[in-house]
């Protein structure tokens, strides 16, 4: 902007650039404070509801599927070579 004041182009050019430049620039501002708006509507709690504690019973008993679970495979040793692993008795 600074150039342009300087400039030695028609000062009525200059003139339309600087306005077009400022209004596209406050378009983006409006829209990213809309779009702002927006987000923090979607993602703030609501705090009329606290939840409904009902869901809970819902979820799963940890105690009854802990033993179904499938066994932990064993960590790689990083000390050792890529292929071998802790517990191998090859290893």
């Amino acid at each position: 902007m600074s150039a342009l004041a300087e400039s030695k182009a028609d000062a009525r050019a200059i003139t339309a650039l600087r306005d077009r430049t400022l209004a596209r620039l406050t378009e983006l501002h409006d829209e990213r404070a809309g779009v702002t708006a927006r987000l923090d509507a979607l993602t703030a709690p609501d705090p009329g509801t606290p939840g409904d504690p009902a869901l809970l019973d819902e979820l799963p008993r940890l105690a009854g599927i802990l033993d179904k679970a499938p066994r932990a495979r064993p960590r790689w040793d990083r000390t050792r070579a890529p292929s071998r692993v802790r517990g191998d008795p090859a290893a």
